[in-house]
């Protein structure tokens, strides 16, 4: 039971995002991406509403495997399990400090993603020895910067995201990290983005679900 919640609280964060509409007072819908990895590719959808973040894992029959509820106005989230109708809530646990200062480049390369136009940001560390090229749109994104903080999260596509200048109300529709070397570590994209109103429901705990206790 706790490797099944422990999955959920696991679910990559970070990040898939998209839209061709006007979000000017902040997106409300679903976003679909995919994390890769050199080992494995993991499919997300993440559901926003009014800063909160539904995020569902669906595995390759198109089940939802876990689902987390990320409240930021209250600082809580929360790991449910689908299958055994279960709930825990999550520690907000420390995130730790990389190391040195990164460079940090915007560049005026564009590109589409999901029919929507995204600007080139690049981040590099030496001391860390990482590279990461975010691909980022504007528009009503208030939700992700309250999200990466929320999660606290220990992975650096997260953490130096916070890093770059003018990251209010953007999205990166598209994040990679690699090594000095050029070797991919991880990669987040968007697949596909839905403009539309969301219950307020899908953001609370059923009733028939359970608290985990250890």
């Amino acid at each position: 039971m706790m490797n099944l919640l422990k999955k959920a609280f696991l679910l990559a964060v970070v990040s898939g995002f998209s839209a061709t509409v006007s979000l000017a007072q902040g997106f409300e819908g679903i976003l679909d991406f995919r994390k890769y990895s050199p080992s494995d590719t993991t499919h997300y959808k993440y559901y926003i509403k009014e800063g909160n973040v539904r995020v569902e894992e669906i595995n390759k029959k198109g089940e939802i495997v876990g689902i987390m509820l990320v409240l930021p106005k209250i600082n809580s989230v929360r790991a449910l399990s689908p299958e055994r109708k279960m709930y825990m809530e999550v520690p907000n646990n420390n995130a730790p400090a990389f190391k040195g200062t990164p460079e940090i480049q915007k560049t005026k390369l564009t590109k589409e993603i999901a029919g929507v136009k995204c600007t080139q940001w690049r981040i590099k560390s030496a001391d860390d020895k990482t590279e990461i090229t975010y691909w980022i749109a504007k528009g009503g994104y208030d939700f992700f910067i309250p999200l990466i903080k929320t999660l606290n999260r220990k992975d650096k596509l997260s953490y130096y995201f916070l890093n770059i200048p003018e990251n209010e109300g953007v999205f990166p529709f598209e994040a990679e990290e690699r090594s000095l070397t050029r070797d991919l570590r991880s990669m987040l994209k968007v697949d596909n983005i839905t403009k539309q109103k969301l219950d307020n429901k899908i953001f609370t705990i059923p009733a028939d679900y359970k608290k985990y206790e250890k």
